[in-house]
């Protein structure tokens, strides 16, 4: 974490120094079981593993080159069923407890490890993040165009994290555009390994990131 003298520094291109917070924003919105057991050891270190070959994925993009997409086969052992659990529980834990106790099979596909599933009109969406900055928007109404070409509104919420932004939507399925359709991995059994050449677009969102 840096301070705002170190953030003066960094800002102006000078060499600055932080100090290692491990209790992300500050703010206590889980409990230590959801964070260090079902967090921590089901869920983490494969969500750091497909955070690692999100970066990998960025770093290799040609220099100031604009792709829409990057389309590339896993390195390492990817597992989807305990990164769709951990990027379920950021959702919930990003937003007030009413949004959990509403959509009730949210918290149980998070609290039991082996649970696989979700609502038929749960979604999980996924791209790449490569924006400079991090962003995240609680429950929020948003207005799409269903894939039969009719305008309906769909609950949200959102997390951009380099290197990627995390979409989970609830509601009938939209027209998309730059977000990749991942809700399959939370029906996928635990064991099972991304083997599939994976497609993921580059800085997507429902939201646009240049909202002032």
């Amino acid at each position: 974490m840096y301070s705002i003298d170190q953030w003066v520094i960094l800002e102006s291109g000078g060499p600055t120094k932080y100090r290692d917070q491990q209790r992300g924003s500050g703010y206590i919105t889980l409990c230590d079981a959801c964070n260090n057991r079902r967090g921590g050891t089901w869920n983490v270190p494969d969500f750091c593993l497909w955070a690692r070959t999100g970066n990998a994925a960025i770093r290799a993009l040609p220099p100031g080159e604009t792709v829409s997409e990057i389309s590339f086969r896993p390195a390492k052992p990817l597992r989807p069923l305990p990164f769709a659990k951990q990027i379920v529980s950021m959702m919930l834990a990003l937003n007030e407890p009413a949004f959990g106790a509403s959509h009730p099979s949210l918290r149980v596909f998070a609290l039991e490890k082996e649970r696989v599933g979700l609502p038929d009109d749960h979604r999980i969406s996924l791209s790449l993040c490569d924006i400079g900055f991090a962003r995240w928007v609680g429950r929020y109404d948003f207005l799409g165009i269903t894939l039969a070409g009719e305008v309906e509104a769909v609950i949200a919420t959102e997390l951009s994290y380099y290197p990627f932004t995390y979409v989970l939507s609830i509601g009938p399925p939209l027209r998309m555009g730059a977000l990749a359709d991942i809700t399959g991995f939370a029906h996928r059994a635990r064991r099972d390994i991304v083997t599939e050449k994976l497609t993921i677009p580059v800085n997507g969102s429902f939201l646009p990131f240049d909202i002032p």
